[in-house]
Formats: structure tokens, sequence, C-alpha cells
């Protein structure tokens, strides 16, 4: 019994959501008729060379909207394509990685004191403050 529930409930979930497709003409005749509605609800008579425009216009702003639409989503997966091709590159030359070659020691010693006086001479010999209590200015410091 719990299996031929399953089934129904299956099949009842299928049939909902084929029948809540539609077909381009159901779709053409649905926006007709809202465009048809908010023509006339601006003012249009029925039937008026003005009503024929103005369903014209708005059949033209929607074409417009799909166009810009699906040139968006065509860019989006342009993009999507583009990065995942970037990114399979990295990967595929992740064999060839080998660390730096050149020493790249950070020089962490402050370069200004407090006063804003140079630490560094013009050689790049450092002058500044060499025992414990200095003041210096430190970059990272809040204080």
């Amino acid at each position: 019994m719990e299996l031929d529930m399953k089934r129904v409930l299956i099949i009842l979930g299928v049939v909902t959501l084929l029948a809540s497709c539609k077909t381009a003409e159901q779709q053409r005749a649905i926006d007709m008729a809202n465009d048809n509605k908010q023509c006339q609800a601006q003012g249009f008579a029925p039937g008026s060379q003005a009503l024929a425009e103005c369903m014209d216009t708005a059949a033209q702003s929607r074409a417009a909207d799909q166009t810009r639409q699906a040139a968006a989503q065509q860019a989006w997966f342009d993009r999507n394509d583009a990065n995942f091709r970037n990114w399979q590159q990295k990967v595929d030359n992740s064999d060839n990685w080998s660390p730096p070659t050149r020493n790249q020691n950070i020089d962490t010693r402050p370069q200004f004191d407090k006063q804003g006086n140079p630490n560094f001479d013009a050689q790049g010999n450092y002058q500044g403050c060499h025992s414990i209590g200095c003041q210096v200015d430190i970059p990272d410091s809040t204080n």
C-alpha cells in the first residue's frame, strides 16, 4: 500500500509540473491580454489606433527586455566558462609550481621614529634605536 501511495504522489507531482508549463502561443496570448488591460487602464479606447500603438509599444518593450535578459544570461555563461577555463589552467599548471628563487626576507624594522626621523641613512644602513625602551613608530600599532 505504501508503494502505491508513493507512485500516486510521484504521478501527481509530474502532472502538476507539466500542467504549469505554457506553450509559446499560450504565453503570447497571456502577454497580449495583459498589454490590452494595461493600455485600457491608461485610458485608451478599445479598438482604437492609440490602443494598438500602446500594445505595440508594450510588446516592443517586452521584446527588448527579453533580449537584454538573454544577453545578460549569455554574458554570465561566458564569464563562468572563462573562469572555469582559467581555474582549470591553474590546476593543470600547478604541477610546474616551484618556490621563489629570490631571497624574500622582509625588513620589519620601523622606517621612522616617533618624531618622523628616518631610521635609515642614505646608504640604507639602519641608524634607529638599538636598545630596549626606544620609542619607535610601529605602523601596525594603534597608539
